[in-house]
């Protein structure tokens, strides 16, 4: 399947993923119309995102998040409480993704191996149309407090269980050699994250998200798979 193809097929509905995050953390959010918590959740997030992006999530300030959003500094209160909230909202905005896209096709690929790839592949292409998402959630991870760290650690946790579930699968029928599956699982994950934490270098070396994919699914078949 191509990329273009996965967007198509499993495109993430922003406002299912926003509105679950609005009705999780109402002891939070003080804004209680949905149609205008969601709509200053999506400015929040982008402008967060952006802010990141330019000198780090640590460097930011509310006053500049609330200029860079358009959103007051008492509304802005009254959606997140503080960083630290909104932290943890946007980890929780990552890890509802991969919970959604992983919903979606568990029914379609049945065989171990199968479920595996698919488990890789779908991992990459969401992070190529979430990137900003993910990227953030990887380097900011390191300065978040308690809350952010849990969400952040909840993430990881959740992405390695999928594959080792899958692992011990393929290891019950004879689809993949005996290997520890946990381990193998968090060898696993870095090459999933190399794609979006190091952009920069597979753009300048011209290697499509595709071709990507093709690299690691054949690299973690020839080390599990019997006769590849």
């Amino acid at each position: 399947m191509l990329f273009k193809d996965f967007q198509k097929k499993y495109s993430l509905s922003k406002d299912q993923i926003l509105l679950e995050i609005f009705e999780d953390n109402q002891d939070v959010i003080q804004v209680k119309k949905a149609k205008t918590a969601l709509k200053n959740l999506d400015l929040i997030f982008q402008a967060t995102l952006k802010l990141s992006n330019q000198s780090g999530f640590q460097a930011m300030t509310l006053r500049q998040l609330s200029a860079e959003s358009g959103i007051g500094l008492g509304t802005l209160y009254a959606s997140i409480e503080n960083k630290e909230y909104l932290a943890s909202m946007i980890i929780n905005y990552v890890v509802r993704s991969l919970h959604i896209l992983f919903a979606a096709s568990e029914e379609e690929y049945q065989t171990p191996k199968e479920q595996l790839i698919w488990i890789m592949k779908a991992h990459i292409y969401l992070t190529e149309e979430l990137q900003p998402w993910f990227f953030f959630a990887f380097s900011e991870a390191r300065h978040f407090e308690e809350i952010g760290k849990a969400a952040a650690k909840k993430g990881e946790i959740y992405t390695e269980k999928m594959i080792a579930d899958c692992l011990e699968r393929g290891m019950e029928d004879g689809s993949f050699r005996e290997r520890d599956p946990l381990m193998t699982a968090s060898l696993i994950k870095p090459l999933l994250q190399d794609w979006y934490v190091k952009r920069w270098k597979y753009q300048h070396r011209n290697v499509s998200v595709e071709s990507y994919v093709a690299h690691v699914t054949d690299l973690v078949c020839a080390y599990l798979c019997p006769g590849e």
